[in-house]
């Protein structure tokens, strides 16, 4: 796809969190946070975490944050975020699945570089995967950075 050959990051330091989950996954996965570096009016709600829960509750969010069940929103205000409905991983197949909404691409990105586009990915089968796997939702004008997977291959 053509919309990711510039770079359309609006924020933040993906680069640097690949570098780190290239040193420590699959063994210690290393979340990702986002939140607002509020100099003026203009940064406030430009980033937050939405928590996949069952319950809102505080066991429930503790559990959330501690398994990284919760991704990261990037956005301008005024602008409609892509909106993930469903993610589905296939252990028996080794397939991932986003099915979202509102978006225009989806990038897999593996040791800092973009693997895979599109709704799934097989990670069996794309010797360019190692170690993990962290899934970028591209919209109009806002991003969706999941955590990472982790990736051991067997044989």
């Amino acid at each position: 796809m053509a919309i990711f050959k510039h770079n359309p990051k609006i924020y933040g330091d993906t680069d640097i969190w690949d570098g780190i989950l290239s040193k420590t996954m699959p063994d210690r996965p290393v979340w990702g946070f986002g939140n607002d570096d509020f100099h003026n009016i203009f940064h406030l709600s430009l980033n937050w975490n939405e928590l996949i829960m069952k319950e809102l509750n505080e066991k429930e969010l503790k559990t959330a944050i501690k398994n990284g069940q919760f991704y990261i929103c990037s956005a301008i205000l005024g602008y409609d975020m892509p909106y993930i409905k469903k993610i589905i991983v296939n252990e028996k197949k080794g397939e991932i699945k986003i099915e979202a909404e509102n978006y225009k691409g989806i990038k897999w990105i593996s040791n800092g570089k973009v693997v895979g586009e599109g709704e799934k990915i097989n990670y069996k089968d794309n010797s360019e995967i190692e170690k993990y796997l962290r899934i970028e939702i591209y919209g109009e004008k806002g991003y969706i950075y999941l955590n990472p997977f982790g990736i051991v291959k067997t044989n």
